[in-house]
């Protein structure tokens, strides 16, 4: 027998050995010299009450196996595993147990094994590369008390049996939302040892059929130690409550005392320890919205300030950091606020790398800490899905939606002595429903201030009211339409007819109520007699007219299409106002 022969040979009669006392355990079926792929055979479990003989009748399970015999220490009980048996089990079998036994000390051999149920196979397959010929596996010890590894395997047959293809298939479909658990079967005294061995990952959904409940695995988890857990509440010494979660761990004794609004927050002991006076242990981060930081950072100061010791060089250290915190985070949210109107609700790390260094940017140019250049220019911040403008003027920095707006702001139709003015706030036409600080009665305040029944302004901010119904029918909030109603009604004197009549009927429209005669009227007349083509157009739109339409689209000028088709009256067709040639 070859060296490679007698180590496979050697850590077979380990296994049998360990099993040698149990008469419902029959290892026998353990091929030495075997030439099966992938596999060793089955270790087979009988219920032998009552003074029964094992049998096909009292098989209580079969176990798949496969045994690797090593001459290393297998530091860490690490062991390289061909990913080409994980793939013929995953292919050919329900689960496997693998064996690892290292013979590196003859006297006190270690026995390792690992569970292979389909979800971990599938997981495995999926996420090793295909190339990788070996993956290596972090392994378990074997029990001291066989009994032990017995419950474990028979907890192993029934999660199998929860984890077939039909089943196993549905796991990469199922909707993530769904409430994970795990499942465990085992005597109440061997939980502890079955969930150390690995745990598996639920979600139940109800077959639409017959509605009962099925159970379809995600993965499996790794349960690293056991803890006490209760739910509490912690009042700081003025009054303020912070929900808990205490732990305390049964094999270390250490127990964590978790705060804060984030958990960020993290009293520990050692209870374990001799010590008359348990040293406190405290970690903090900060972590949340500027008003979850500001409140937590003030919580824990209340706590650790509240029986300072001059001679405790830590805790001095911890109250100066935290006084420093606070007032920073103090200017940071009122600069946030009153200054920039972007609301402090907001967690600086869930943004995206360059979003927080616009931000630090732009708190840093509103304190004076740099000069813009060039010293009047309009930034645009995105801050998760939401957008906010800003005008910097010299050293000022604006909110477009700040009433302050028209102190810095000047808009202007020509540069000379018969300018007209307008208002600054109709500038900014793209993306409307994504700014917080939209405010429809600000606007309509500044339009009071201007002329608006100049033609020349109302045909300006008639092009504002087709970008808030744009707006509109990408977002469908009403304040849109209701702002574009107003605006219309106020620059009305100014407009034509024609352009009052469509613009005010495609806004009934999108409220939902029917045209009545007289209008379908007004609308037949300007599709057959207005000189503007756009106009026509417009009115064969409203009119739902599809043959009008494609004549009036097809005599468009490539200019004309691609003005036509930015309106909004558009959306209000079927028609396909294409702008290829």
């Amino acid at each position: 027998m070859d060296n490679r022969k007698k180590i496979e040979h050697d850590a077979i009669l380990e296994i049998q050995k360990y099993f040698q006392y149990f008469e419902e355990v029959d290892t026998s079926n353990i091929a030495i010299n075997d030439k099966n792929p992938a596999i060793d055979g089955q270790i087979e479990v009988y219920d032998l009450k009552e003074g029964k003989q094992p049998s096909k009748y009292n098989l209580k399970y079969s176990i798949v196996i496969q045994v690797k015999g090593s001459s290393s220490e297998l530091s860490n009980n690490k062991y390289p595993v061909s990913m080409s048996d994980i793939r013929f089990y995953l292919k050919h079998t329900n689960g496997v147990i693998y064996f690892v036994v290292s013979l590196a000390d003859l006297r006190h051999p270690k026995l390792l094994f690992k569970k292979f149920s389909p979800i971990e196979l599938k997981t495995l397959d999926k996420s090793v590369p295909a190339k990788q010929q070996k993956k290596t596996i972090k392994f378990k010890m074997f029990p001291k008390k066989p009994e032990v590894l017995l419950n474990i395997f028979e907890d192993f047959i029934e999660q199998c049996k929860r984890q077939t293809a039909n089943v196993l298939a549905l796991s990469d479909s199922l909707h993530s939302g769904t409430v994970i658990k795990i499942k465990v079967k085992s005597k109440p005294e061997y939980v502890k040892e079955t969930l150390l061995s690995g745990a598996y990952l639920y979600r139940t959904i109800v077959d639409k059929e017959s509605g009962n409940p099925i159970d379809i695995p995600v993965g499996e988890a790794e349960v690293t130690g056991f803890f006490k857990i209760e739910k509490g509440q912690m009042m700081s010494p003025s009054g303020v409550m912070m929900r808990t979660m205490t732990e305390e761990s049964a094999e270390t004794g250490l127990r964590k005392v978790v705060t804060g609004s984030n958990g960020n927050i993290i009293f520990s002991v050692n209870l374990h320890n001799d010590e008359s006076n348990h040293k406190v242990v405290i970690q903090y981060t900060l972590k949340g919205t500027y008003i979850e930081r500001l409140k937590d950072a003030s919580f824990l100061l209340e706590i650790v300030g509240y029986h300072p010791d001059q001679s405790n060089i830590q805790q001095q250290k911890m109250i100066k950091t935290l006084q420093m915190q606070i007032k920073q985070l103090k200017k940071t949210i009122d600069d946030l606020d009153n200054r920039l109107m972007i609301s402090p609700e907001i967690d600086p790390d869930k943004l995206e790398t360059d979003q927080q260094d616009s931000l630090i940017k732009l708190l840093q140019l509103l304190n004076g800490e740099f000069i813009p250049s060039p010293k009047y220019q309009h930034i645009t911040l995105k801050i998760g899905k939401s957008l906010y403008g800003f005008i910097v003027s010299n050293e000022a920095v604006i909110n477009v939606f700040s009433p302050e707006l028209v102190k810095y702001v000047k808009v202007f139709a020509e540069k000379n002595q018969n300018s007209v003015e307008f208002s600054p706030y109709v500038t900014n036409k793209n993306s409307l429903e994504c700014y917080p600080n939209f405010s429809g009665d600000l606007i309509l305040k500044s339009f009071n201030a201007f002329h608006c029944y100049e033609p020349k302004v109302a045909n300006y901010y008639l092009l504002y009211v087709l970008a808030l119904l744009n707006t509109y029918d990408r977002s469908d909030e009403h304040k849109f339409l209701e702002l574009a109603e107003k605006v219309l009604n106020l620059i009305e004197p100014g407009l034509k007819k024609e352009l009052v009549l469509i613009n005010r009927l495609q806004i009934k429209i999108r409220y939902g109520v029917d045209l009545n005669i007289d209008e379908l009227q007004s609308l037949i007349d300007i599709a057959k007699n207005n000189e503007n083509r756009l106009n026509r157009l417009s009115a064969y739109v409203l009119l739902k007219d599809n043959v009008g339409i494609t004549e009036g689209w097809n005599k468009l000028t490539s200019e004309e299409k691609l003005e036509f088709h930015n309106w909004p009256i558009v959306n209000l067709s079927s028609f396909k106002f294409s702008l290829s040639k």
